[in-house]
């Protein structure tokens, strides 16, 4: 039985054919970088919510398919400038 020779372009197309197909995105990216006071950017590709009849439920994935991020703000100030509302939960006692 002969060997058939195959170019090392083919064999990588051979491999990308098995090894590389893609049927989960990850959900999230997030970047932190410890030397700004403000470390940490992310995007949700799916958005807001985990209900796909939610109108946010994708309203993530554009921007996560063009690299774009959005700030995670730590500071008071600009939290409270960024969200108007505020969900505040007490326990019972």
């Amino acid at each position: 039985m002969a060997c058939k020779r195959i170019s090392r372009e083919q064999e990588l197309a051979e491999k990308r054919r098995y090894y590389f197909d893609v049927w989960l995105i990850p959900e999230m990216r997030i970047i932190v970088d410890f030397g700004n006071p403000e470390p940490l950017i992310g995007i949700n590709s799916t958005g807001q919510s985990d209900n796909p009849s939610s109108p946010h439920y994708d309203d993530g994935i554009t921007a996560w398919r063009n690299g774009k991020y959005q700030n995670f703000p730590f500071a008071r100030g600009l939290v409270e400038k960024q969200y108007r509302d505020k969900l505040v939960l007490v326990p019972k006692i």
